[in-house]
């Protein structure tokens, strides 16, 4: 799992900072489920719940039937709730790519806490909450936090969404992520070359100014070049150059003259690539 990917989404989810808090401590498995208490001897493991196999995180939020008829309920998919058995982490990452908006994602994880919650307060006072007020504590949560935050839908869906955050590349693969910026009022430009391996790892970084022009035509084409280079320079053997200047992409895969600004400066990026190819 990329924890690094699952943190940068949980830090921008508008709730309240004891769910960013527990959606953390799931990812990594740090609750103390029936099967921890049982290796300390504290318990038998069972889940409280159903009563039917050991009490795990996986068990507790995708097994357990009391709680998946819940998340059911709640409108959640069985390829939601199933999905990616290999562990927590691995579950809440392929969530990630599977929600389309982040009011989906942030009242997944609200319930996902409440039912937590509920498990706690069946093995600790012996009461068991019913499944509507387990949803309908979700949802209150999640009003009241908007209302005293002043946030609208328009607000909550503003900043970063599931699809704007990395995605790790193959098992095995570099990443290289290349951007550029171009500041109009002091008609300054720089680019920055971030590679990544599959873990999320940083494995090189390169940041620069750009003396010529201040136009995005020609910085863009300037960063992907240099992303170029630092593979050739790295010798990586797998590797994906990602840039989200889709112009810039387009323009390499063309076969005809371009006489644009930006076709005039990915020729560069080509030179690079031919050069690479002819010396490897």
């Amino acid at each position: 799992m990329s924890t690094s990917a699952l943190w940068l989404v949980l830090s921008r989810l508008p709730v309240p900072p004891k769910i960013r808090l527990f959606g953390w401590r799931l990812a990594h498995e740090a609750l103390p489920t029936g099967r921890r208490l049982q290796m300390a001897g504290m318990s038998d493991g069972q889940c409280p719940l159903c009563g039917h196999g050991i009490e795990t995180c996986l068990h507790v939020f995708q097994e357990c039937s009391a709680s998946v008829s819940i998340l059911r309920t709640c409108g959640f998919p069985d390829s939601i709730i199933m999905a990616s058995r290999g562990s927590v982490g691995d579950w809440l990452e392929s969530i990630l790519w599977l929600f389309l908006t982040r009011d989906e994602l942030r009242f997944m994880l609200v319930v996902l806490y409440h039912l937590w919650e509920q498990q706690n307060i069946l093995v600790h006072e012996n009461c068991l909450l019913p499944g509507w007020q387990v949803v309908c504590s979700s949802r209150t949560l999640l009003a009241s936090f908007d209302s005293a935050q002043g946030l609208t839908s328009t607000d909550r869906m503003d900043s970063a969404t599931p699809s704007d955050i990395w995605r790790k590349p193959p098992h095995a693969t570099v990443k290289i992520n290349v951007d550029a910026a171009c500041e109009m009022d002091s008609l300054r430009s720089t680019f920055g070359v971030l590679a990544r391996d599959d873990n999320g790892l940083v494995v090189a970084c390169h940041a620069s100014l750009f003396s010529g022009p201040c136009n995005a035509g020609i910085v863009e084409p300037e960063a992907l070049r240099a992303g170029i280079q630092m593979t050739i320079g790295l010798q990586l053997s797998r590797t994906i150059v990602e840039s989200d200047a889709m112009n810039v992409v387009r323009q390499l895969t063309l076969t005809q003259l371009d006489k644009s600004i930006t076709g005039s400066s990915t020729t560069n990026c080509n030179m690079v690539i031919e050069r690479s190819l002819s010396n490897g």
